[in-house]
């Protein structure tokens, strides 16, 4: 009986203490929304001033909530910031509206809540009495004269912002005298939690460095934004900077909407969770498999969102929500971008050439380039169910910075940031001297040359360039150029490209420069093979038996499984082709010519010759897939203008060695046949195969 007593009396404890517990949470709860539950008793006749009171705290206090959520917290934007124009957003092009960072130069400058809530008691102290005009609409019925300052206290719980405003007024009619003080709205807007979530975010990518994280791999993973590589082809690669920059907006702009947040809510995955983890775990062993140089066992039916949910998805460590949260480039918002090495504004590979008699068409392309980035993120928190389902949107930024390729969101900012070499500055920083350009060369029909118009001419001056204008006739005659140079130079060079001519540039000692441009032929280009047999000797490669020409066998339209490269090459001048035929990938020109540009031959086989006589070295070779099975070669060949002048196409003749040169004494066979020993009825065979024009 004892035990029994004993087991009573606990659980009546027990009881008590859980009836406590319950009774603190309620009232706790009670005393937290009181100023909304609280029933104010109005008399009936001053109901109308009671109502112009709360209708004009309601309006200002959405009113102040919008302006909260375009401008990240705040109403009255700080001197600070908005004296500061890399530390905002601006919404328009005169910058009017503005939504600051939350982080800027190594400061975390995000609002409290009880700054927000500051901002919001001041908007609505500070406004109210204009909203109610000073109650003139009420006259002469009702003589309202306020007898104390206004004091809104502002509640923000996890559902609603909660206003209870403190006014006292005196309001006096004919019949009687009546007092009021205590006004109290509220708005279905879930602030805090917002505020929670924003936070969250914020903080994770000041930890994380999040999204630098990300635009590297972005930016990784597009061909027209260099970072590192390095390809067998030849002539230099180019990429201008501001092309660049471009590109990265577009990549910004198109992917950042993307990103999730996790236990936010988003669109549905395709797949289930567990299928996104395994893929994850997948994609480690993949890469490991890479790494080792091994073939991967790539998974199949892969759902299209993948990238989206196991890459771009950011952990912020928040509770399930049903708020969203969507990150956007803004339309205004500014793209800092350096990058190293440039030139002018240019990013270019470095280009190395095999031995100029037997390799010249093995050609290497290396490059690696790192960037110096800043640009703008803007966060929208949306709360879908606010103001009774119209739905509310708090926005804030912050900026991505990324230093030599890597993170760094601790000290390096604009304060730090190093423009590019090709500046606005400089460009348009212009001093004292004049340049007078003139360039000269033929045009068809004329036998002798003239000045050109339309030659775009280039200032250079050490690791920066400018482009000048075009030259054009200013109405004396002359066709030229004449401008102000920039300031850095006493010798700078001057550079005149026009297309279908050899670029000139000569160094600006003088007010006048004299341009010679010499004028080039674009032509057609076709292949005709020659097939060659010879049978090889296995010890010593330089002697052959049973050599001869298979005249008979001719032919001039390639089997699918073959292929050529050309290599033509101006001796004196820096202009080299590398040509694939069939052109049915992109050829390229040295970088000194720029005459043929990405695209230029595409599906077209087509070259440029200069319009008179002069010397080129030719290399050819002629695959069967991806081995070599005959070629041309010749050094210091000369094509004469009298042959070319009316001519529309140029054969060039190539050696097909048979049988097909498999083994290693058959390949030297070829290669010091083309180099070395080769004939033709006695004449070395490159003479007697030497390009024809029709």
């Amino acid at each position: 009986m004892n035990n029994r007593a004993q087991l009573t009396i606990f659980i009546i404890l027990g009881l008590i203490i859980l009836l406590s517990i319950g009774l603190v949470i309620y009232f706790t709860s009670r005393e937290a929304r009181a100023p909304l539950e609280r029933a104010i008793t109005v008399p009936e006749d001053v109901q109308q001033i009671y109502d112009a009171v709360v209708t004009c705290t309601r309006d200002l206090t959405r009113e102040g909530l919008e302006i909260l959520g375009q401008q990240s917290g705040y109403i009255e934007i700080p001197q600070i910031i908005a004296r500061t124009p890399s530390s905002y957003v601006a919404l328009d092009e005169f910058g009017t509206l503005k939504t600051p960072y939350w982080y800027f130069e190594g400061e975390d400058r995000t609002p409290s809540l009880e700054t927000i809530t500051r901002e919001l008691q001041h908007h609505i102290k500070n406004n109210l009495a204009e909203c109610v005009d000073e109650f003139r609409a009420f006259a002469p019925v009702f003589e309202v004269t306020p007898t104390g300052n206004i004091l809104p206290v502002i509640s923000i719980t996890d559902d609603r912002v909660i206003v209870n405003v403190n006014w006292p007024l005196d309001i006096q009619t004919t019949e009687r005298r009546t007092q009021m003080t205590d006004f109290v709205t509220s708005h279905t807007v879930r602030l805090k939690p917002i505020h929670e979530l924003a936070s969250a975010i914020m903080k994770a990518e000041n930890e994380q460095e999040w999204f630098e994280n990300l635009t590297l791999d972005l930016m990784s993973a597009n061909s027209r934004i260099p970072l590192s590589g390095m390809e067998f082809s030849c002539g230099t690669k180019k990429w201008y900077l501001p092309e660049v920059r471009n590109e990265l907006r577009n990549l910004l702009a198109y992917n950042l909407p993307t990103v999730r947040v996790a236990n936010t809510q988003n669109t549905e995955p395709i797949a289930s969770e567990r299928t996104y983890e395994r893929l994850k775990d997948q994609a480690e062993t993949i890469r490991a498999q890479l790494e080792a140089g091994a073939t991967p066992n790539w998974p199949r039916n892969v759902p299209d969102d993948v990238y989206e949910i196991n890459r771009m998805t950011l952990d912020a460590g928040v509770r399930d929500t049903t708020l969203k949260a969507a990150f956007t480039y803004p339309l205004n918002g500014q793209l800092f971008l350096n990058a190293d090495p440039a030139r002018g504004g240019i990013l270019s590979t470095e280009n190395m050439k095999g031995p100029r008699k037997y390799l010249r068409f093995v050609c290497l392309n290396q490059w690696h380039f790192t960037y110096d980035l800043i640009y703008p993120i803007k966060v929208s928190i949306r709360d879908d169910d606010a103001f009774n389902g119209e739905g509310y949107v708090f926005n804030y930024a912050f900026p991505v910075i990324i230093k030599d390729n890597e993170p760094s969101r601790i000290f390096f900012g604009l304060r730090e940031f190093r423009a590019p070499p090709l500046t606005t500055e400089f460009c348009t920083s212009f001093g004292d001297r004049t340049i007078d350009v003139r360039a000269r060369g033929f045009v068809e029909g004329s036998p002798i040359a003239e000045e050109l118009d339309g030659v775009n001419v280039t200032y250079r001056c050490l690791n920066q360039e400018c482009l000048l204008g075009q030259t054009y006739s200013d109405g004396s005659g002359a066709i030229r150029l004449f401008s102000y140079l920039p300031e850095g130079c006493n010798a700078p060079l001057i550079i005149g490209q026009k297309e279908g001519y050899l670029s000139s540039e000569q160094q600006a000692t003088e007010n006048r420069v004299d341009l010679s441009l010499t004028k080039l032929k674009k032509l057609n280009y076709s292949i005709q093979v020659h097939p060659y047999y010879e049978e090889v000797s296995t010890t010593d490669p330089m002697n052959a038996r049973a050599q001869r020409w298979l005249d008979s066998q001719i032919y001039t339209r390639l089997p699918k499984t073959m292929h050529a490269t050309v290599s033509l090459s101006l001796r004196g001048k820096e202009f080299d082709q590398y040509l694939l035929y069939p052109a049915n990938l992109t050829q390229f020109s040295s970088e000194e010519s720029g005459l043929v540009s990405e695209a230029e031959g595409i599906a077209r086989n087509e070259l440029w010759l200069v319009h008179d006589d002069a010397q080129y070295d030719l290399d050819i070779l002629l695959f069967k897939g991806d081995t070599p099975v005959g070629g041309y070669h010749a050094e210091n060949i000369t094509l004469k203008y009298e042959d070319l002048a009316t001519a529309d196409n140029i054969v060039f003749h190539v050696m097909e060695y048979r049988p097909l040169p498999e083994k290693p004494h058959q390949q030297a066979g070829l290669f010091l046949f083309l180099h070395e020993r080769g004939q033709y009825e006695g004449t070395p065979y490159a003479t007697a195969l030497r390009p024809t024009f029709i």
